[in-house]
């Protein structure tokens, strides 16, 4: 993470459900025309977006966006589907067109994404996340 210390805060806003992507189907183990929903939060620091969190949850987990509060993971937990682990794909990306209005950046400016899967009981996965990281607040050490 970037040095100093920052005032954080995040902003989520519910996405009406597309239907679901077939590359996704079967990391979720849900079928395509299933409903879904997708969460966008966006992390700021001073003000400054640094972060942006798309969230993919079938929709009969997430039935009302305004029942999860400050946590996702809490909530999960509070309806019995607690992530009890999760994988992570990393890799550098150039930010696209969508990318640069959402986070008030230069087009093809770098920046980190990072894919998570979230499972639950039985290993089954309950949410999918793409978190967009701007480079300049982020660092990966060994």
């Amino acid at each position: 993470m970037r040095r100093g210390r920052r005032q954080s805060s995040g902003a989520g806003r519910p996405i009406p459900p597309p239907p679901w992507p077939d590359r996704r189907s079967c990391r979720t183990r849900t079928t395509p025309g299933d409903e879904i929903v997708r969460l966008t939060r966006l992390r700021k620091a001073d003000g400054q977006i640094f972060w942006m969190d798309v969230t993919t949850l079938a929709l009969a987990v997430l039935p009302d966006a305004s029942a999860i509060g400050e946590s996702l993971y809490a909530y999960l937990e509070r309806i019995g589907k607690p992530v009890l682990r999760v994988t992570e794909k990393l890799r550098a990306i150039v930010a696209t067109e969508e990318l640069v209005a959402r986070l008030g950046i230069e087009p093809g400016e770098p920046l980190l994404h990072i894919r998570r899967t979230g499972y639950t009981h039985g290993d089954q996965p309950v949410e999918l996340t793409d978190a967009y990281c701007l480079n300049d607040f982020y660092e990966l050490k060994k």
